[in-house]
Order: structure tokens, then sequence, then C-alpha cells
């Protein structure tokens, strides 16, 4: 799903994003959990992507120095095309953060 996302300078380090684009989102789906997708970045950046049923979203984390109780960013994504967008925002954030630093 996240093909055409530029996550450059990161490395995907974990996919196992396994949901169906082309059906509607299937709440009992065994796909969805917490660990789906990961990118790691220079500097102990992750973005991390997984699926919350205690919320039943989505929800793309950006991390740093595996500090999870200080998220840099957590963004609650109801839907693929949100948490699409969202992902890309995630990936510019931190491309655009990276240069900063």
């Amino acid at each position: 799903m996240f093909d055409k996302i530029d996550f450059s300078p990161g490395q995907i380090t974990f996919n196992d994003f396994n949901i169906d684009i082309y059906k509607p989102l299937d709440l009992d789906d065994d796909n969805l959990k917490e660990d789906m997708f990961k990118v790691s970045y220079p500097n102990n950046y992750i973005l991390d992507i997984g699926w919350y049923s205690g919320v039943e979203k989505f929800i793309v984390f950006i991390i740093k120095d595996s500090n999870w109780d200080n998220p840099i960013k957590k963004v609650l994504c109801s839907d693929l095309l949100e948490l699409n967008n969202s992902v890309e925002m995630c990936a510019d954030y931190l491309r655009q953060k990276l240069i900063k630093e």
C-alpha cells in the first residue's frame, strides 16, 4: 500500500501490512494488529504503523530514541486513505527534520 511513498533516507525494516485496499475495512480481520509496518531512520527515528483495537483506528507514530511514552507525532486514522495520507505526511516531516539536524 505504501509503495508510492518516498521513505528516504529511511529503510523499511518491517512490513506485515496485509490489508486489501480494495475491500472495505473488516474490523475482524486477523491482519489488523499493532505491529504492521516500520521504517527506521537515521538519528534513531522510526515511523511505526499499527492497528489499535482499543480505539479501532490505525495509529502512525514517529518515535525518537525508542521513547514510546513521548512520541514526536501520533496520528490516528480511521480509514486507508487517511492512513496513506498520514504516512506520506509523516515521511515528509521526518525527511525535513533530518535535513535540519
